[in-house]
């Protein structure tokens, strides 16, 4: 027997072992995968199981936060009214305080700077 064929059925029973060793290689890390998100999914379902009496609580705290959200918008709308302002200030935004008297002088960042006078 000659040479090339022999280096050829060795080079190709090398290649065969190759792909068969990463073969196995990846079924062994997708097993790992599978385990570690069966754990993950057992975790996920008890976490579920545990939380769901928490669901009347929570909806009870809900509802008490819309009372007190009514509640609140109410005392700040009777203040409005008691303080004599209004939402439709010149075109002001709601719930805007109206202006008093001539505005303050500020400085423009688009201007030019204010002039001090004074050492």
């Amino acid at each position: 027997m000659e040479a090339a064929p022999v280096v050829t059925l060795i080079a190709v029973a090398l290649a065969v072992l190759v792909i068969a060793l990463f073969l196995i290689t990846v079924t062994y890390q997708l097993h790992q995968v599978s385990s570690r998100l069966n754990t993950i999914l057992s975790v996920v379902v008890d976490v579920g199981e545990k939380t769901a009496p928490l669901e009347p609580v929570i909806n009870e705290i809900a509802t008490d936060l819309t009372g007190a959200h009514e509640a609140i918008d109410g005392a700040v709308a009777r203040l409005k009214e008691r303080k004599g302002y209004s939402d439709a200030t010149n075109g002001a935004a709601p719930g805007a305080v109206p202006p008093s008297g001539p505005p303050p002088t500020t400085f423009n960042p688009g201007g030019p700077p204010p002039s001090f006078s004074g050492g």
